[in-house]
């Protein structure tokens, strides 16, 4: 089968690869779909130093959907047919397998809660490949809205950055009753925020952000900032442009050579708190149900799709800067 295997940064090479065998507690399954995530991006532009997680070589890939081909004689699920949103790191390939144990082992030691089916979510008739990829973008997105940012109705938060993952809180924002706020240089990008609901937009080139917040909350400031961008000029924007007991929510990953200083008293005095967000609550199925409302704005969040044989120059493309209002990609195989 065909692979696409990251070697050291900055080189992705497509490999042939055996296809996996199913055991008696796997499943094998034929990947139709992958989401190219920004971690991914990352990774590939700085190797070792973008991620504490990788080993090389590497298939990147993680956001992906396939059809379960052969199961073995001890799993019960995913039975053979079923459509699946899967889970770790197999998805620029023509097929992966799942030892059901060892997975559902590894998601506890990751600290995640809930059932496989949470995980490994069956995809309805009316929900595509390429929809079923964005279950993990919109359940990373509740996490941070819901649980870590503590939004509700009325809450004014503010998301720091309009890519991808910024816009699919714009709209899970929206549905929570949200006063969503989003900062960008870029306005395609805050056109696309307000399309999707976005209250208030700023660009930050023609504004400075934190006065512009203080503007539009009347001195108040905002009670969350979802710092979807892991760079220290937006983490530090988004410590100044929450209120008294205001939570900054650190969404977005940074390189491990990156640090931030600033004076403690910003936390201290406003009472402030700035937290973490990865994985989270399981809520898998919950997701499947918003992607088959068809009410989720699929179609706006990614901007260009690739074939798998395409992914190396797509990759350089990317970070380079070279695709025209380059959103999200998608890979389908």
């Amino acid at each position: 089968m065909r692979e696409v295997l990251l070697f050291e940064k900055q080189d992705l090479r497509i490999v042939d690869s055996p296809i996996p065998e199913c055991g008696p507690n796997d499943v094998l399954v034929k990947i139709k779909a992958c989401g190219i995530c920004p971690t991914d991006l990352r990774k590939y532009h700085l190797g070792k130093a973008g991620s504490p997680l990788i080993h090389l070589p590497m298939n990147l890939g993680h956001e992906w959907t396939g059809e379960v081909i052969e199961a073995g004689v001890n799993v019960d699920y995913p039975s053979v047919g079923m459509r699946i949103r899967g889970i770790d790191f197999c998805g620029y390939a023509e097929y992966t397998s799942i030892n059901i144990p060892k997975m559902f082992k590894k998601l506890r030691n990751w600290g995640f809660e809930g059932s496989l089916e949470d995980y490994i979510v069956e995809l309805p008739d009316n929900v595509s490949y390429e929809e079923g990829t964005f279950v993990e973008n919109i359940t990373i997105s509740m996490h941070a809205l819901i649980d870590q940012a503590l939004g509700g109705v009325g809450k004014k938060v503010v998301i720091i950055g309009a890519g991808q993952m910024g816009l699919t809180q714009v709209w899970i924002g929206k549905l929570m009753g949200v006063t969503v706020i989003v900062t960008d240089l870029v306005d395609w990008r805050l056109e696309l925020a307000k399309k999707l609901g976005a209250d208030y937009t700023i660009n930050i080139a023609e504004e400075e952000p934190v006065e512009a917040v203080k503007r539009i909350t009347k001195g108040k400031m905002a009670d969350a900032a979802i710092i979807t961008v892991g760079i220290p000029s937006a983490i530090y924007q988004g410590l100044n442009i929450i209120g008294n007991s205001g939570r900054a929510v650190l969404f977005g990953g940074a390189s491990l050579d990156t640090t931030i200083t600033f004076n403690p008293n910003i936390l201290h005095y406003g009472d402030k708190a700035l937290v973490g967000c990865s994985g989270g609550p399981a809520r898998g199925r919950l997701a499947i149900e918003l992607l088959a409302s068809k009410n989720f704005p699929v179609q706006e969040l990614y901007s260009h799709t690739f074939k798998l044989e395409e992914l190396p120059e797509a990759f350089k493309k990317i970070t380079g800067g070279k695709l025209e209002k380059y959103l999200k990609g998608m890979v389908t195989v």
